[in-house]
């Protein structure tokens, strides 16, 4: 397989979004969402794919049928691409890595935010419904889900961390070094 995989890993609203949405335009990357399928697959029975909903599929998922199911189905999409270049927004577990490292090329980037940070984004962007009037409590609560408990050991093994604390602006400069730094490695950038 010749492609470059890079996976983010994230705390919850660290700027994955925006990370993934600023390299897709830029640079024309093919972005692989694992909340897509997962919503695909909650759309299917009428159920709502908020976050709740997302984390506890996901947990049931992970409980019956392996926490690296989706990390399989992920890597069944992106054999059938014809891209170089791939952008997964979603690493949640140990398998998940052991079954990408698996690969010739893969890159893990850990994007940092600290909580206040990203529980002011979450309060004031109008992204979903249900988190404009959630409080610190409960977005503090939902940051020690099944879901965001593997989250920080993964910073140690990051290929790169990027900090995302401070001006749009400034973490774009971030990815572009980023960028930069893999062009250097990799000449299918």
């Amino acid at each position: 397989m010749n492609k470059l995989i890079l996976w983010i890993c994230w705390k919850m609203w660290a700027g994955k979004d925006t990370f993934a949405n600023y390299v897709v335009e830029k640079f024309w990357w093919e972005i692989f969402k694992t909340s897509t399928i997962l919503r695909e697959i909650l759309s299917a029975f009428s159920i709502e794919a908020n976050r709740y909903n997302l984390m506890k599929f996901s947990g049931l998922i992970w409980e019956y049928f392996w926490n690296d199911a989706i990390s399989k189905a992920i890597l069944k999409k992106i054999m059938k691409s014809t891209q170089k270049i791939l952008l997964i927004n979603w690493i949640r577990t140990e398998s998940d890595i052991k079954i990408f490292s698996s690969q010739k090329i893969f890159k893990l980037i850990y994007i940092d935010s600290d909580i206040n940070n990203r529980y002011n984004r979450i309060i004031t962007r109008d992204e979903n419904a249900w988190d404009k009037n959630k409080s610190f409590e409960e977005f503090v609560r939902e940051n020690k889900n099944i879901t965001e408990k593997n989250i920080q050991k993964f910073k140690k093994n990051a290929d790169f961390v990027i900090q995302n604390n401070t001006w749009i602006n400034d973490f774009y400069k971030e990815i572009d070094k980023l960028i930069n730094s893999l062009k250097k490695e990799y000449p299918i950038l």
